[in-house]
């Protein structure tokens, strides 16, 4: 809803329900006029991804051999870009044969990431990868007040500044946000913080945090104007 990506899960319903869909749009424009709102918002969506994290719930698959450099590529980049997968080992998988015949892939296909039976990808690259989950985001030719090149906590941080000032900010990032403080179980000297946190929810929060401020100045120029 707010970053753009490609859902990871799908819902069935059974028996007469009534649904309310709230567009994107509709979304970004109300934690943009309601802050209050918009931080219980924020708040809920990043205890939701944590939570989604820690049940595994995804459909996503990366299927590959513990021994492959390829298959550790794969999961790192998931792992980095907080996109939730599960990992199943050829060599360990007692099922991992009726799996292969149904994916209609062979041992020598791995590693390979599989969407449910929606979709299959074999040994995909990561730019591959970025492209089919909608990581991968398209630049629009137009004149920045403000690059950032890493996406680290201090590039993350000073884009959070940037963009809260109303400046036009773009942050550029070759593999993913949160550099590699990123991927540390714990961290406990930021400011901020004195309980300590990891990483990977550091860099999440701060991602919240920079597309709000960035939406909310875009409001106030709309409003400006």
């Amino acid at each position: 809803m707010l970053s753009g990506r490609a859902s990871v899960l799908s819902k069935v319903a059974k028996g007469d329900v009534a649904v309310f869909e709230i567009s994107p749009d509709t979304l970004r424009r109300l934690i943009d006029q309601e802050p209050k709102l918009g931080n219980i918002i924020l708040a809920a969506l990043i205890a939701r991804s944590q939570i989604l994290r820690d049940l595994n719930l995804s459909p996503l698959q990366v299927i590959g051999s513990r021994f492959s450099a390829d298959t550790f590529r794969i999961h790192d980049f998931f792992a980095k870009n907080r996109v939730f997968s599960s990992w199943i080992d050829i060599e360990n998988d007692p099922n991992m044969e009726e799996l292969l015949k149904r994916l209609k892939i062979s041992e020598g296909d791995t590693p390979v990431v599989a969407f449910g039976n929606e979709w299959t990808l074999r040994n995909p690259t990561n730019r591959e990868l970025a492209e089919k989950l909608g990581i991968l985001r398209t630049l629009k030719e137009e004149v920045y007040d403000l690059a950032i090149v890493g996406a680290g906590p201090s590039g993350l941080a000073a884009a959070v500044y940037g963009a809260s000032e109303g400046l036009s900010t773009v942050v550029l990032e070759r593999k993913a946000h949160g550099g590699q403080a990123g991927t540390s179980s714990n961290i406990e000297n930021y400011p901020g913080f004195p309980m300590g946190l990891s990483g990977s929810a550091l860099a999440g929060q701060m991602v919240c945090r920079l597309r709000n401020s960035a939406r909310r100045s875009l409001h106030r120029a709309r409003s400006a104007n």
